[in-house]
């Protein structure tokens, strides 16, 4: 974060994603190189079993990531709205150049921010490993469907990124099952189709703010 992420913190933000997504390229491709591509079992942080919710079986290993993943949503939606931790870290994100004037922190509320992101993806490792099995590129499709949830909710919306999740998941599905040429196979294709009309009709996301530059 310091010698890297913070030389591209003061542009815009798509500029920070592209840097993360590279970093994560690299990160992936030297571990494949150190530890192979091997697929590894990973245990388990629920039990392997089903129940049935009206009349759907569900596996206890979805419902548990489902409860963690809401869980983490509430957790940070009450720390950037309720501590004075969350509103430092939601000021230097808007405007570092303000917040320094201010007397925050700016570096070490950069660092606890990506420190914070990177606590936050190793969970999300955990609860994903156990399905797709352990290897270095484990997260590459995980990464495309984020990536289409960011820019269809709005990367200024949190909320509007979860809902596009949810719609991107169910759209994925349905595409899947109802339209013939995409099918199974080719139902990866939703999230960039998605990605492609967002981009045209409305870069800013369904739910984010279109920004206004003052001259």
């Amino acid at each position: 974060e310091r010698f890297l992420i913070r030389r591209f913190e003061g542009g815009d933000p798509d500029t920070a994603i592209v840097v993360t997504v590279g970093l994560l390229t690299l990160i992936t491709g030297l571990a494949g190189w150190i530890w192979s591509y091997n697929n590894l079992p990973f245990p388990s942080l629920f039990p392997v079993a089903s129940i049935d919710i009206l009349g759907a079986v569900v596996s206890v290993r979805s419902l548990g990531t489902t409860l963690v993943i809401i869980a983490i949503m509430v957790a940070l939606q009450l720390v950037f709205l309720r501590t004075k931790l969350g509103l430092a870290l939601r000021a230097v994100a808007d405007n570092p150049q303000s917040s320094a004037f201010s007397g925050l922190p700016v570096g070490r509320l950069l660092m606890v921010g990506w420190g914070l992101a990177a606590a936050l993806g190793a969970i999300a490792g955990a609860l994903v490993a156990p399905q797709l099995t352990l290897t270095p590129g484990m997260m590459d499709s995980a990464l495309v469907y984020a990536l289409a949830a960011v820019i269809l909710g709005g990367l200024s919306s949190p909320v509007g990124v979860v809902v596009a999740a949810w719609a991107i998941g169910v759209l994925e599905n349905l595409a899947a099952v109802y339209v013939p040429f995409i099918g199974h196979d080719l139902k990866i294709a939703v999230p960039f189709i998605l990605i492609f009309v967002t981009l045209i009709i409305r870069p800013q996301g369904l739910f984010g703010r279109k920004v206004v530059v003052r001259v």
